[in-house]
């Protein structure tokens, strides 16, 4: 995975971001502890990358597959009515 020089007030790089759920070397899967949004789940690149587009094709399809999974686990646990997912408008500029 490409990295970029990591800035110093990453929150992304310094803190796991959330609740640990899953992780490999280059991946993790936080669930975010907020109030309003009780299965909000974010994967997370572990390297300081801070756009999908920086990454190489697998990796990118690697991304993907894991966003693919974390909804269809949701989608079977929790039966929502609609899973949405989102990767604009991000604050933090690391991969999220």
């Amino acid at each position: 995975m490409p990295r970029m020089s990591v800035p110093p007030d990453c929150p992304l790089c310094r803190e796991s971001g959330g609740t640990l759920v899953w992780h490999d070397a280059q991946w993790r899967v936080i669930r975010v502890d907020d109030v309003d949004f009780p299965a909000f789940y974010r994967v997370i690149a572990q390297a300081h990358v801070g756009e999908f587009s920086q990454l190489e094709a697998a990796q990118r399809v690697r991304c993907m597959a894991l966003v693919a999974t974390l909804e269809q686990v949701l989608i079977e646990r929790l039966a929502p009515t609609k899973i949405n997912l989102a990767a604009l408008g991000n604050m933090v500029p690391h991969l999220h």
